[in-house]
């Protein structure tokens, strides 16, 4: 079971890696999408860390996919935007779009339903550029 999104097994499969000093396991695109979260060894993908600092609060977002408010959901990165879900939710709803029959990679883009994109966004006490994770959700993915 993932110790992120709570799933035991996600249709799409998602590897897991071990959290460092503990004996659970996380997905590594939870680890990926959750801001809070990361590899303390990034090249190799081990060492799952951050897990204590994800805020109570996203831990009580409950998921537009599947519903339930167990495990740590993402939010829309549109500013105001309460729509949330778990990361491997998302995957699963947008493997489900790319595996439909008789459509091209076209149409499959145009119908992805949820969509996590590398974003930067310029630091204000620095100046420098910063990278981010974004989340999608489907009606700000239509209007970018």
């Amino acid at each position: 079971r993932c110790r992120i999104c709570f799933q035991r097994h996600t249709p799409f499969g998602g590897a897991l890696k071990r959290i460092k000093d503990d004996i659970a396991f996380a997905h590594i695109e939870c680890v990926n999408q959750v801001p809070e979260t990361y590899f303390e060894k990034e090249l190799v993908r081990e060492d799952v860390c951050g897990l204590e600092r994800i805020p109570r609060a996203r831990k009580k977002l409950t998921c537009q996919l599947c519903g339930k408010s167990q495990g740590s959901c993402v939010q829309c990165a549109k500013k105001e935007c309460l729509w949330a879900c778990h990361v491997s939710c998302a995957m699963e709803v947008n493997r489900m779009q790319l595996t439909a029959e008789h459509q091209d990679l076209d149409q499959v883009k145009q119908q992805r339903i949820i969509e996590f994109e590398l974003e930067s966004k310029e630091d204000k006490a620095t100046g420098k550029e910063l990278a981010f994770r974004g989340l999608r959700c489907p009606r700000h993915l239509q209007h970018r």
